[in-house]
């Protein structure tokens, strides 16, 4: 095979490679409009989230990292939140946080997806809510009303933000 021969077969292979990715790189994103909902939803109650996630940190900033689609249906949006810890500490950390979302952009959960600071998101309003929990149960007037205890017994601190990102809609 003669140089310029090689030089057309090598083109012409990036130029297949060119026009089957885009329908494959397409397949692998989710719907544009569920997407932007989505993110919408969580650039939104960005602050909301910031406090459920680390009550005791001052939020600093909202990055998106990724948007893929999920195997079992859906898809996940992925975002770096950033901070300051409390009290003059001056040390600087990030969650990343994946919400997961059905395929016309309904929120469904949230997890944890990097971190690197030593407290989990979610852990001290976990705690908190532990608390609210305790009271609950060793208040008569509290601990007679069924919605007020199954919510405190049931929900954590996502449950709770899922909620009140509900409310925002």
């Amino acid at each position: 095979m003669t140089r310029t021969a090689a030089r057309h077969f090598v083109l012409s292979i990036a130029t297949l490679g060119l026009l089957t990715a885009g329908p494959l790189a397409a397949a692998d994103r989710p719907n544009p409009q569920a997407e932007e909902k989505a993110r919408t939803l969580v650039e939104r109650n960005q602050r909301v989230i910031a406090a459920f996630a680390h009550p005791t940190a001052s939020y600093r900033d909202l990055a998106h990292v990724d948007t893929e689609k999920l195997p079992g249906g859906g898809f996940r949006v992925t975002y770096q939140l950033n901070y300051k810890a409390f009290r003059g500490c001056g040390c600087s950390f990030y969650s990343r946080l994946a919400f997961d979302f059905d395929d016309a952009g309904v929120f469904r959960t949230v997890e944890t997806a990097g971190r690197n600071c030593t407290v989990a998101p979610f852990t001290a309003s976990d705690a908190a809510i532990g608390i609210v929990r305790a009271v609950v149960r060793n208040e008569p007037d509290l601990r007679d009303n069924y919605q007020i205890l199954r919510m405190f017994e049931t929900y954590d601190a996502r449950d709770m933000m899922k909620f009140v990102m509900a409310l925002s809609r």
